[in-house]
């Protein structure tokens, strides 16, 4: 958990003993993250919480109107870094610098329900339960392609869940009125016990700035043998921000070859995972090229394919393969699923 920049205090919550740290890392989005802060300051209930802000790279006087503005409303502690730490990084010293059981992440251009902190907590009464995520809305995607190809082509799912490649998907467009188990969850809206977190050391930055922190540390913890569930209960509306936007070609590529890494960590310990991922992958082609066309990068697979070599060539390997890839694992040793939680439950392949 390397800071390579140096923080700064802004403001520091003087409270201490509140269960829930609500952490938000946020580069350059000051606009956003009031809005998200506006609903923290509207939570009801009887649950105690502090907020956690680690901003990078915003203006000067911003985040000391910030804490001004809110350290009334809440406990609040306000950190900045005149450089991006990645969200990986950022969220590792996030959390060093709080002290909740439950520690929160929402995304900075989200809006909360007035319940969301009290929902949340109550879950955790299980003790068998080490995280809790809600759906994702999205209210302004109106995108054909979304709503109905999605599903089809194993991009959107039931559940949040991991298949047979190595591949993610997300109840992207709806979540069933009942909580799912999970296995993984929506980093703009999921929680976590500490003491999971602190299980699997936190979130690995050997993904790069940003990118799979979310599904990571869920497939992780989850392996810990916790439980993981998501539910309606806790949904969020998320407006994507526009700031701090790859292109859409960059991104495809990129993600594609972090995709390789996580596969790995995910499907390593099988037979032939490689072949695995390359039938996945191939599938996944196919959603790639309808997204490229629709939004005028005819030329989108060709660099999801660079990406994907890439990917192999950096996280490929055979010899070693399961090495540097987990923190918190004895010798660095990914472990494979073993089928129960915690409590001998059934978990989902």
């Amino acid at each position: 958990m390397a800071e390579p920049v140096a923080l700064r205090e802004v403001c520091r919550a003087r409270a201490v003993g509140q269960r829930v740290s609500v952490i938000i890392v946020s580069y350059r989005r000051h606009e956003e993250i009031a809005l998200c802060l506006d609903d923290l300051a509207a939570q009801v209930g009887g649950v105690s919480f502090e907020v956690v802000l680690l901003l990078q790279a915003y203006p000067r006087g911003v985040p000391e109107m910030l804490a001004e503005r809110f350290s009334t409303a809440f406990p609040l502690s306000v950190f900045h870094a005149d450089e991006g730490l990645g969200v990986h990084g950022a969220r590792n010293a996030s959390l060093t610098r709080s002290g909740g059981e439950i520690v929160a992440f929402l995304d900075d251009d989200v809006r909360v329900p007035s319940d969301w902190v009290e929902t949340l907590a109550s879950y955790y009464a299980e003790q068998s339960v080490g995280g809790v995520g809600g759906f994702v809305q999205h209210p302004g995607n109106r995108r054909i392609m979304t709503r109905l190809l999605r599903p089809v082509l194993g991009l959107s799912a039931q559940r949040y869940r991991i298949d047979w490649g190595g591949f993610h998907a997300i109840p992207w467009s709806s979540h069933p009125e009942r909580d799912q188990v999970a296995d993984w969850l929506s980093g703009c809206n999921m929680s976590y016990r500490r003491v999971a977190l602190e299980d699997v050391r936190g979130f690995d930055e050997g993904y790069g700035g940003y990118g799979y922190d979310d599904v990571d540390v869920g497939l992780r913890i989850r392996r810990a043998g916790w439980r993981l569930v998501s539910t309606r209960r806790l949904a969020v509306q998320h407006y994507p921000s526009e700031v701090n936007r790859e292109s859409l070609p960059d991104l495809v590529q990129a993600e594609e070859a972090r995709r390789v890494r996580f596969v790995r960590r995910a499907i390593g310990h099988r037979r032939a995972w490689r072949l695995r991922y390359l039938a996945r992958f191939g599938f996944h082609l196919i959603s790639v090229t309808l997204q490229g066309v629709a939004r005028g990068f005819p030329s989108l697979p060709l660099r999801a394919v660079r990406g994907a070599r890439r990917g192999l060539v950096l996280h490929g390997a055979e010899s070693g393969a399961t090495k540097t890839l987990t923190p918190g694992t004895a010798n660095g040793q990914e472990r494979a699923d073993d089928g129960q939680d915690r409590n001998g439950s059934p978990l989902p392949g």
